[in-house]
């Protein structure tokens, strides 16, 4: 998926209508009600587990890091990857 001035299209161009970003995501879902603790293991560790990702999804030692620091508005601030 590719993203250009907030369109999401697909490799060959075909547009994506169900795209949303991780920030996105973790906002709708916190307007459901759910705890922002909940979201952030929603969008996190849930797919990562899913996709049989053991190394990705929570802070742990021996894990890669891949972290996300938010806003108070839950916009994405700041993404560090190992």
């Amino acid at each position: 998926i590719v993203v250009k001035d907030g369109v999401s299209h697909t490799i060959d161009g075909a547009l994506d209508g169900g795209g949303v970003d991780l920030g996105g995501a973790v906002r709708n879902i916190q307007r459901l009600g759910i705890r922002a603790e909940d979201a952030v293991t929603m969008a996190a560790a849930t797919p990562a587990a899913r996709m049989g990702l053991t190394d990705l999804g929570t802070i742990e030692v021996g894990k890669r890091a891949h972290l996300t620091a938010w806003t108070e508005g839950w916009q994405v601030a700041l993404t560090i990857t190992e």
